[in-house]
């Protein structure tokens, strides 16, 4: 059988864009890479027979749950940190890559000893990932972090398995304890969670960390 090309083999599904501030202009490559291990994922749960006409170089990465990122908040690394347009890309491309927070530590280290102290918009950046591990061991699809306000985000499948799981009603207890501070709504057929006055990812991490003790709690 002879490969189907990309286009061809996408060009019929509706998948995500993410968005992550992460110095967007120069996320070219990476991003389009994120969009496309979406769609494949997304063929690759309803049973299309054209995934097998794709090759990636990193399958494992498909059968890690990925949560994507949306925020106005400036998270990056800055120009005048890191001038090299290259450097700043690889750099982005690693700290993509990381899901395990010894490797992200390793990361820190690695870019202070070479370039000093992080800046801000930087600091903002490293807690950008394990807030998005984070949300998705909580089973989010994607949060969005504006103008003070977190929403995450829940598959828009009705029949997963989750919604009937211990680990949803948990998480209904945890809504309950803590409205109005923390609600649930749904928009456009998906469940989304809403807290308000989350200022900074550092923030929204600590909710969502609340949230976890709250689910695994026996």
């Amino acid at each position: 059988r002879g490969e189907t090309p990309l286009p061809q083999l996408l060009s019929h599904r509706r998948y995500g864009k993410i968005y992550i501030s992460l110095g967007i202009n120069e996320m070219g490559y990476d991003m389009y890479q994120k969009i496309l291990n979406e769609a494949i994922q997304e063929m690759k749960d309803a049973g299309d027979e054209g995934l097998g006409d794709l090759q990636m170089a990193d399958n494992s990465a498909l059968l890690r749950r990925e949560c994507s990122l949306e925020t106005d908040i400036e998270a990056l690394f800055p120009s005048t940190y890191i001038s090299n347009v290259t450097e700043r890309m690889n750099l982005y491309k690693e700290l993509e890559s990381i899901r395990d927070p010894q490797k992200l530590e390793e990361f820190r280290k690695k870019v202070t000893d070479i370039f000093g102290p992080m800046p801000r918009e930087t600091e903002e950046l490293m807690q950008t990932i394990p807030l998005r591990m984070l949300a998705a061991d909580l089973h989010f699809e994607k949060i969005i972090l504006k103008k003070r306000t977190f929403h995450g985000y829940f598959t828009g499948n009705s029949q997963s398995r989750y919604f009937q799981s211990d680990e949803f009603g948990k998480f209904l207890l945890f809504m309950q304890a803590n409205h109005p501070v923390v609600q649930l709504k749904e928009a456009n057929h998906k469940l989304v969670c809403g807290i308000h006055n989350i200022p900074t990812f550092k923030a929204a991490y600590h909710w969502l960390g609340k949230m976890q003790d709250a689910v695994e709690k026996e």
